[in-house]
């Protein structure tokens, strides 16, 4: 299903404040939307060019905001055509070497006017048939706490009492930090969506308490602060985590046959299981379990 995020102008500049120049962006799925806005946010300006790739007018971007997983909003000094941003990464080999900052959404956006409802072209996008916001209608944001889900099972990333093991689990949980690692020159923004491409810690909570999140030798995922902090990246959790056969050992000396985390130093060509992160929440708001 395509993903759908709504944008408005809300200019300091003119007085136009989101009434009239609304606008409708289409991508292939809501990863490609956090990473286009999140350049946006870095980059501040779009180039236009013909289409023999001959720079253009420059497009440039202020006050790039997000109010949730589907709804943004922009200022610029360039006026409300956030449509010929659009334009620009449109898709044509000859016109990507402009706007090297947007390679990874070349050809992947669309953007469409909703209209003006003062002449009764105004119209309303509906995502799907998955809720009020779509299948995507939940936050990914950087720095926040989640639980780790298998896709497709009710089994879940849990740190046992006394362990410093990650095994799954199907009546617990243990919620994980993710937060984006930014380059030197990067800024970091409130709200700031993680990206398939962005490297990440991840921590885990125990009773209030940040553990970061290491591999040991052969690769079993562990929590630890004696450990270095291991940096994964975000996409990792489609492709580099599987499971392996194992015992976790209790404090009272029994043992329980578990599914224990692991990591491949590579993608796994097929053979990784895939994990997703749900239910999002501030670390204000978060609980261990």
């Amino acid at each position: 299903m395509v993903h759908y995020t709504y944008v408005t102008y809300q200019s300091t500049l003119d007085g136009n404040m989101g009434e009239y120049f609304n606008w409708v962006m289409v991508t292939p799925d809501r990863d490609t939307a956090n990473t286009y806005f999140r350049a946006l946010q870095q980059y501040q300006t779009v180039s236009s060019s013909d289409v023999n790739g001959n720079p253009g007018a420059k497009y440039s971007f202020t006050s790039v905001d997000r109010f949730g997983p589907q709804f943004w909003t922009y200022d610029s000094d360039s006026g409300e055509n956030f449509h010929l941003t659009a334009r620009a990464l449109c898709g044509n080999p000859k016109m990507k070497q402009v706007n090297p900052d947007f390679a990874d959404v070349f050809g992947k956006i669309r953007v469409y006017w909703i209209g003006a409802y003062a002449d009764g072209r105004f119209r309303t996008f509906f995502p799907g048939n998955d809720g009020p916001g779509g299948q995507d209608d939940h936050d990914q944001l950087s720095g926040d706490s989640f639980f780790v889900k298998r896709r497709g099972f009710n089994d879940y990333w849990y740190l046992s009492p006394g362990s410093s093991t990650v095994v799954l689990d199907s009546t617990r949980r243990s919620r994980f930090i993710f937060t984006v690692l930014l380059k030197s020159s990067e800024t970091a923004y409130p709200k700031m969506p993680i990206t398939d491409a962005d490297q990440v810690k991840i921590e885990v909570i125990v009773s209030g308490v940040r553990i970061p999140i290491g591999t040991t030798s052969d690769n079993y995922l562990v929590a630890g602060t004696g450990l270095s902090q291991h940096t994964f990246t975000f996409r990792d959790l489609k492709t580099r985590f599987s499971l392996n056969d194992g015992s976790l050992k209790h404090p009272n000396g029994t043992t329980d046959d578990v599914s224990i985390v692991t990591w491949a130093d590579t993608d796994s060509l097929g053979s990784a299981d895939s994990f997703e992160i749900i239910d999002g929440t501030s670390l204000t708001e978060s609980s261990d379990n």
